[in-house]
């Protein structure tokens, strides 16, 4: 493959007290476009977490659960932030009954939403919307895009996240076949990160990374095996970085499509990197160039 300073593609022209703890961690539940109004439904907590949900104006925010002591805090957040139409929704109880609703053992930090979920769109619309941008500009330069084939681990996944959003790929693809839909594990260690994303659920990813590349995306999957360093990533202009599942890594069929693999090396007595650290260096490594820019997060129209 040969790679200029910048290397191109050309091809393209043109929960109330009702939702039960089990449900509101239940990690093997697939994604899926279901419109219920209770299978939309979720629990967030955590200050940074709820706090970035209630600015989110794309959610409905049902419940707002509260102890006595931070309610004067949350007060303060809605009136300086301008939703204080909120307060209606604030129930304030204790600690105890907040533990019980997502769990002793998690830090929700006095306040739990009742919320609607992020929507979800599907790989016919990514496309389309890419298409319609293409068509209006007049740069070659699209946007980052992260795939994440198969990570089913919630925490890690917030940590994606978490990560994307600070190097500016927050077009995230998830597969529909073995991954897990939004929960408050995912919300809780993406640090409020959750609100910035712009998801969309791939029936088939290899054909998905196909047909990106006529938008001229380079699809650049991260394997231990690989002969090229994490390094040359810079060396592409419009970026699909693809992360596989934990232990399996990117799947067979995922990995013959891509353009280029690269790893990230390390030291001989470690065997692998935790997906999520890997997505950090990946991510960091990408955006190299651009760091101290400030990049914002722009939205796909």
């Amino acid at each position: 493959m040969k790679n200029s300073s910048k290397t191109k593609r050309k091809d393209y022209k043109s929960t109330p007290r009702h939702i039960s703890k089990k449900k509101a961690f239940n990690k093997s539940a697939k994604i899926n476009n279901a419109s219920s109004d209770n299978y939309n439904r979720t629990l967030i907590f955590g200050k940074h977490p709820c706090y970035q949900a209630l600015l989110n104006k794309n959610r409905k925010i049902y419940k707002i659960f509260t102890t006595k002591n931070s309610h004067d805090e949350l007060l303060s957040f809605l009136k300086d932030n301008k939703i204080l139409h909120l307060e209606s929704l604030i129930n304030k109880t204790d600690k105890i009954y907040l533990d019980r609703i997502v769990g002793k053992d998690q830090n929700h930090q006095n306040i739990v939403l009742s919320t609607s979920k992020i929507v979800i769109k599907g790989q016919s619309d990514l496309l389309e919307i890419l298409k319609n941008k293409a068509n209006k500009s007049s740069s070659s330069k699209m946007p980052n895009i992260l795939i994440l084939d198969q990570v089913t681990d919630p925490h890690n996944i917030g940590s994606i996240i978490r990560s994307a959003v600070a190097f500016n790929f927050n077009i995230i693809v998830f597969s529909r076949h073995n991954s897990i839909q939004e929960n408050s594990i995912i919300a809780k260690s993406s640090a409020g990160n959750l609100e910035f994303i712009q998801p969309f659920i791939a029936d088939n990813i290899s054909d998905l990374i196909i047909k990106l590349k006529k938008f001229g995306y380079w699809n650049i999957g991260l394997a231990g095996e690989a002969s090229q360093d994490i390094s040359e990533i810079t060396k592409f202009d419009n970026k699909v970085l693809i992360l596989g599942s934990e232990g399996k890594g990117i799947r067979q069929l995922v990995k013959k499509n891509c353009d280029v693999l690269l790893k990230i090396d390390i030291c001989q007595n470690v065997e692998s990197l935790n997906v999520a650290n890997a997505a950090s260096i990946a991510l960091f490594e990408a955006t190299k160039p651009y760091i101290g820019q400030k990049q914002c997060i722009t939205k796909l129209q």
